[in-house]
């Protein structure tokens, strides 16, 4: 029974990729696959995914795919105790800096095989997919989706505080001011993202990468992070919030959780992010529906757009 969930799961997993959906028949018993991911809780991730289910549920009628709404901060605690107890899901969706563990843990199955013979590496970027893989380079996840970030900000904070909606910052001298304007009442111009987790680590590329800074010497050899430029653009960034104080007192304990929530209730203006965002602010607060928008980031020395991290599936072992 476990090798026919298997080819079951593969063959979902390679629909969700962007893969041709089986035909009909691809199952010959009745078979329940579970998928846990943080996904079904947003929109219009969830919405997408959810169509997704009913394409391959529709062509495979033996089959359905349960969703396990977990949150993004819960995922991985309630993942790694499902997997423990035996009681882990099918599918399972995590971003890099997870990756490893999760494969060296045993809980994903090593699709390298697989995915070559569906022709899946020549479909995503190198980068994308070997940043899930092990010691050897194989692969154990197939990567979903990635999403560029922009400034996304609140038109109205913005009509309220003076500043033209239609036009946003285009220069990080531009985004001080506005944020300076901004900021009043207990309000911040800028929601950042100190934690020091993923979700801040992706955020900080923008801000080093728009000054002209790299994280490697040309020869790849040696870190550049004490480089001028590099750290220009880190001291521009926190000067936000030690020097200026357009963002709240709380940054270096804020992440994606904590920056929704300061921009659902209008505590914040701006927040770098990604599409993704206007579904969970407004999933948050209803009535910012029709407020936020979206802009390229400031430009410092370079146009760069940034993922904002790459999300991809495996299969439990």
């Amino acid at each position: 029974m476990r090798w026919w969930r298997r080819l079951t799961i593969a063959a979902a997993a390679a629909l969700l990729a962007g893969g041709a959906a089986p035909g009909p028949g691809l199952a010959q018993q009745a078979i329940q696959l579970r998928f846990m991911s943080w996904y079904f809780g947003e929109d219009p991730a969830g919405p997408t995914l959810k169509a997704l289910f009913a394409e391959f549920e529709k062509r495979n009628p033996t089959i359905k795919v349960v969703a396990e709404t977990v949150t993004s901060a819960e995922r991985v605690p309630k993942f790694t105790a499902a997997m423990e107890a035996g009681r882990g899901p099918d599918l399972y969706m995590d971003t890099p800096p997870n990756a490893p563990n999760l494969i060296a843990r045993g809980y994903c199955l090593d699709l390298e095989s697989r995915m070559k013979a569906d022709d899946l590496l020549a479909r995503f970027t190198k980068g994308d997919l070997d940043s899930f893989t092990d010691a050897k380079g194989d692969h154990y996840f197939v990567p979903y989706s990635t999403g560029p970030m922009g400034l996304i900000y609140n038109a109205k904070a913005f009509q309220d505080a003076g500043l033209d909606p239609n036009k946003p910052p285009k220069t990080w001298e531009e985004l001080l001011e506005y944020a300076k304007k901004l900021t009043r009442d207990g309000k911040y111009g800028i929601g950042l993202f100190g934690k020091g987790d993923n979700s801040s680590v992706w955020r900080l590329w923008y801000w080093w990468m728009s000054n002209g800074a790299e994280v490697l010497t040309a020869d790849g050899k040696k870190s550049a992070i004490n480089s001028p430029a590099f750290i220009e653009a880190i001291d521009f960034w926190a000067d936000l919030y030690r020097k200026h104080k357009v963002a709240p007192p709380s940054v270096p304990a804020n992440s994606f959780g904590e920056n929704n929530q300061l921009l659902a209730q209008g505590v914040v203006a701006m927040v770098e992010s990604g599409v993704w965002q206007f579904g969970v602010t407004e999933k948050i607060n209803p009535a910012i529906k029709g407020q936020l928008r979206a802009a390229p980031m400031p430009k410092r020395k370079v146009d760069v757009a940034v993922g904002g991290g790459t999300d991809a599936l495996c299969i439990t072992a």
